[in-house]
């Protein structure tokens, strides 16, 4: 998988689970400078395979009352990155399961 696209659907599902809570006003950092500047217009989506993913967030930030998107060095980010290490190593039980 490409490393922008894992980024991307990381982006997507933090915006979704921020949705069902509610949230209204978001403050979002993130360690991909090609994705922080693809969402706030800075760069074009030139690759096809992020185009769908680019649109699925753009869509999500349309829905917050207020949001803003930050990128972060990765040499500052290290504990979202030891917490995003472990997230993607849980398994979630089967909807059908809950």
């Amino acid at each position: 998988m490409l490393k922008n696209v894992a980024e991307y659907e990381a982006l997507i599902i933090g915006l979704e689970l921020a949705f069902e809570m509610h949230i209204d006003k978001l403050v979002v950092f993130g360690d991909s400078y090609l994705i922080i500047r693809q969402i706030n217009g800075q760069y074009e989506v030139r690759n096809p395979k992020l185009l769908p993913l680019y649109q699925r967030t753009k869509n999500l930030i349309a829905q917050f009352l207020q949001i803003e998107i930050n990128h972060m060095p990765r040499s500052e980010n290290h504990k979202a990155d030891a917490l995003s290490k472990l997230g993607a190593s849980l398994t979630f039980p089967d909807e059908r399961e809950i």
